[in-house]
């Protein structure tokens, strides 16, 4: 039909410009069949996470010694274990270097999505700045490439204070970062536990209630240190420990919304499975007790799908706590 008009139009113009009525009604010509271009579908945003350097630490460095100047070998980070942790939810990866003759030389690397740094941490370390933590002072630079922030850190041991020089190590890292997948956070899901503090978590869980009549105060006596990075982790990996003055005891629980997509490649090697009221699957892992209370400890970890619980000091049962969380966050709503 549209083709017709066109011609008739057509005609109709030769008509007014050369003053003659044709003589003959020419034949309309076949009307071509219109080819249909597909219409792109919109592109799906990948939910993540894609971790950075594809989560594979060997990779951050081709020749560790020449970059860091000591013997050592690359290995996850506590943050980045084969366990679930809220570090990769955001597609972050943690690694570290310790000299293999065992002296105190060590650096250790963060790497995270652009997007989930904020501009104050990122504008905090792009010179080298060094504050205390654990009892002992770090040093640390930051920078980024594409969609990827890397912040290098090392242990100040010159006795002058001068700082390190992480300038090198930060290029090589960013080099090595330019060329791997930028990585991505998960997208959060309506199944996600909604991100909330410790108190909250005390007061739906009944701490207090739980463990009367002894009172347990938020917080622990060791002396832990903080990381820069500690703050914009809590979204998705929110310790909150306890301690009773009166009896010694201590409860000590890690909240990880969205982790439960990391669960079935957990390496829970050993691990003992359990029951756990509102869990889908949970598990006992023994590990060794970095603490100094004991030679080694229970650690559970449980899922309800969504999300990860991970609990390691408690006066009564692990499960029992577990259950009471369970519990109480999906009363406390979802996001």
């Amino acid at each position: 039909m549209r083709g017709n008009a066109m011609l008739l139009v057509l005609v109709a113009a030769v008509v007014a410009l050369s003053g003659c009525t044709p003589t003959a009604t020419p034949s309309a010509a076949p009307t071509p069949t219109p080819t249909s271009t597909p219409t792109p579908s919109p592109s799906t945003p990948p939910t993540g996470p894609v971790l950075a350097y594809a989560g594979d630490c060997a990779s951050v460095f081709a020749d560790p010694r020449a970059v860091l100047g000591f013997d050592a070998e690359a290995s996850p980070g506590d943050d980045a274990a084969d366990l679930p942790t809220g570090l990769v939810t955001l597609g972050g990866l943690s690694c570290s270097w310790v000299a293999a003759d065992g002296t105190f030389e060590a650096v250790t690397l963060m790497a995270l999505p652009v997007t989930e740094v904020p501009e104050e941490l990122r504008a905090r370390f792009e010179a080298t700045a060094c504050e205390w933590s654990f009892d002992t002072p770090y040093c640390h630079l930051a920078g980024s490439v594409g969609g990827t922030w890397v912040m290098v850190s090392k242990r100040a041991l010159d006795e002058a204070g001068t700082p390190p020089d992480l300038a090198p190590v930060l290029a090589a890292a960013l080099e090595s970062a330019a060329t791997a997948p930028e990585p991505i956070a998960a997208t959060p899901a309506d199944e996600w536990w909604d991100s909330v503090d410790c108190a909250t978590v005390e007061q739906v869980a009944g701490i207090a209630e739980v463990y009367a009549p002894a009172t347990f105060e938020p917080g622990y006596p060791a002396g832990f240190g903080t990381w820069p990075t500690d703050g914009m982790l809590a979204s998705t990996d929110q310790w909150c420990p306890w301690f009773s003055y009166e009896t010694s005891e201590a409860v000590w629980m890690n909240l990880l919304p969205g982790a439960g997509s990391q669960w079935d490649d957990a390496d829970f090697t050993g691990a003992t499975p359990v029951d756990v009221v509102g869990a889908e699957a949970a598990v006992l892992v023994t590990v060794d007790d970095n603490l100094g209370l004991m030679d080694e400890r229970e650690v559970l970890y449980a899922t309800d799908g969504a999300n990860v619980l991970r609990i390691q000091m408690s006066p009564i049962p692990l499960e029992d706590l577990a259950a009471r969380v369970f519990a109480g966050m999906a009363d406390a709503g979802r996001s």
